[in-house]
């Protein structure tokens, strides 16, 4: 089901001030900033690997954005993601929440493993 994983996220309290420590200090690629989403993707100069980085929003609760500095969320993509819900289901995978969209761009939801580290499914619309 899962056909890879290039891309892991994490959660800050204050955007600006991840932009400026990833981007101005640290010297990441800037590759994508999502004002309205309070969301940066950054690339090491080889873009071998995407990270992205949402400020927190205490509105959409902990079953879909962890509190800041809680660690990376790896993300694992799948071709569809309500079939491989399905069948990860089937096999008791948990869940933490339903499945979300940002329209044009991807659906994802959150899991988790039996010792409750998370980690993302996604489908790329784009």
């Amino acid at each position: 089901m899962i056909k890879s994983s290039k891309f892991s996220w994490f959660v800050v309290s204050d955007i600006n001030k991840a932009e400026d420590f990833y981007f101005n200090k640290l010297g990441l690629i800037l590759k994508q900033k999502m004002p309205e989403f309070n969301w940066l993707e950054v690339a090491p100069i080889d873009n071998s690997y995407l990270i992205g980085i949402s400020a927190y929003n205490k509105n959409t609760g902990d079953h879909f954005m962890p509190k800041p500095g809680s660690g990376f969320i790896m993300t694992f993509d799948v071709e569809n993601i309500e079939e491989a819900v399905k069948i990860y289901k089937e096999k008791n995978i948990k869940f933490l929440g339903d499945i979300q969209e940002i329209p044009g761009h991807v659906k994802m939801i959150l899991a988790e493993d039996e010792d409750g580290n998370k980690f993302q499914i996604c489908q790329h619309l784009n």
